[in-house]
């Protein structure tokens, strides 16, 4: 949540304590744009913390149920008083809300009930923009003409995207897990495997990849064979990515529980052939937050005395980047920090711990993109300067990738695909 609220016969509002200085907010609702005046803290860094609410005037609680987003401005005190300067200001911000140019958009039409509890997913790879929609459907779209080439009626949709294995589309069903010939749509024989929930990887005409499979379990598939290789019991483990490693797979096996395997299907470490009813009682069972891109452990330890809470992570060969609410650190070789700067301090565009779903969207050797609720932030870390702002408040992502400088998303306002290209977003940061 965006703001924080209290409840009003029934109603959750936007309304805390009043802070001095005035600033201007864009609310979106479900009927469009409400201009609304809130306080804040003078600083940049704390403008999510919310005020009193005043429309046309006049203090009010605003409904939250209503609310869709907000867009900061950053208006001060001055030009609230000067009418000209703030219509100004308001002017400028709905033509950033529409200034991105959308390079495609699906062709679908969906009943608003179909978007309520939305799931939808896609993958784009090589010649092929893969769309699990609203309505239940695999949509196959050309990459280079944009055209629809077929659909097929899956009777099922998901956050999980479909998987390209061997030019077959390997997509999640009810209770099974659908293969489709990607040229055509054709059904093929399907896999008994319940879901696959991570990413796959195809080594050596075998499958590794996670799912329900026997009550979750990390998976060697052999496509040959066209069956199970070996499995191991993972429980809920098997909905986060495991590390497949050069010499090694580590897998999780639920929280910050991790535990070894070699490609052939056996524990690294002797003593732990007997799987036990918890993942966490294994002899063999690891604790760590998660690993590093030269497979060096991050562990509690390490991240409480970074100020890390719950991150997220992302890599390049010699680079592990760690985000959370709060701080964004850059690790290199041998868990040596190269960087460790608080949000506040990147942007003033990231709400903080007053926002939600930070991701990584991509990353290079000087620029990263950051994704938070409706907007992306292309920051260079290299010079500590933020280049970018794309806004996509109008869409409101639901599902968000970010593929050769192309922004593509599900938008929760009409569950259609879009892609849009943030290079030719007028807002880009001058100084």
């Amino acid at each position: 949540m965006l703001m924080k609220s209290k409840t009003i016969n029934g109603k959750k509002t936007a309304k805390c304590r009043k802070f001095g200085l005035w600033r201007v907010v864009v609310l979106v609702d479900i009927n469009g744009f409400s201009l609304v005046v809130i306080s804040s803290l003078g600083e940049p860094q704390d403008r999510a913390r919310i005020g009193k609410i005043k429309t046309a005037g006049k203090k009010t609680d605003y409904p939250l149920d209503r609310v869709r987003t907000f867009r900061y401005l950053g208006v001060n005190s001055i030009s609230m008083k000067k009418p000209p300067l703030l219509l100004l200001s308001l002017f400028i911000s709905v033509g950033r809300l529409f200034a991105q140019e959308v390079e495609f958009r699906s062709a679908q039409a969906f009943e608003q009930s179909l978007l309520t509890d939305l799931f939808s997913s896609f993958r784009v790879t090589g010649e092929w923009i893969l769309f699990n929609a609203a309505d239940y459907k695999l949509y196959a779209y050309s990459r280079s003409d944009k055209q629809l080439k077929w659909t097929v009626d899956l009777h099922y949709r998901s956050d999980i995207p479909p998987f390209i294995v061997n030019n077959q589309v390997w997509v999640n069903g009810k209770e099974k897990v659908a293969r489709l010939d990607l040229p055509t749509g054709t059904a093929l024989k399907d896999l008994p495997l319940g879901a696959i929930n991570t990413e796959p990887l195809v080594k050596e005409g075998k499958v590794l990849c996670t799912g329900l499979y026997n009550g979750g379990r990390l998976i060697e598939y052999d496509l040959g064979a066209d069956s199970v290789s070996w499995s191991h019991f993972i429980a809920h483990g098997n909905t986060t990515q495991p590390f497949y490693l050069s010499n090694r797979i580590v897998a999780n096996g639920e929280g910050h529980t991790w535990i070894e395997y070699s490609y052939a299907g056996k524990y690294l470490s002797p003593g732990c052939e007997l799987e036990t009813a918890w993942v966490s009682e294994n002899p063999c069972a690891k604790n760590f937050i998660t690993l590093t891109h030269d497979g060096r452990e991050v562990t509690e330890k390490f991240t409480s005395k970074l100020g890390l809470g719950e991150t997220v992570r992302y890599t390049l060969p010699h680079k592990t980047f760690l985000l959370c609410e709060k701080k964004l650190v850059i690790l290199g070789d041998g868990l040596k920090v190269l960087f460790n700067r608080e949000l506040k301090d990147i942007s003033e565009d990231l709400l903080g711990e007053f926002g939600s779903d930070l991701k990584i969207l991509h990353a290079n050797e000087e620029t990263l993109w950051i994704h938070e609720s409706d907007r992306v932030i292309e920051y260079n870390y290299r010079l500590k300067k933020q280049v970018r702002l794309t806004d996509l408040a109008q869409w409101a992502p639901h599902n968000i990738k970010m593929l050769d400088g192309k922004i593509w998303l599900i938008s929760r306002e009409d569950g259609l695909l879009y892609c849009i290209d943030p290079s030719r977003d007028s807002n880009t940061a001058s100084n």
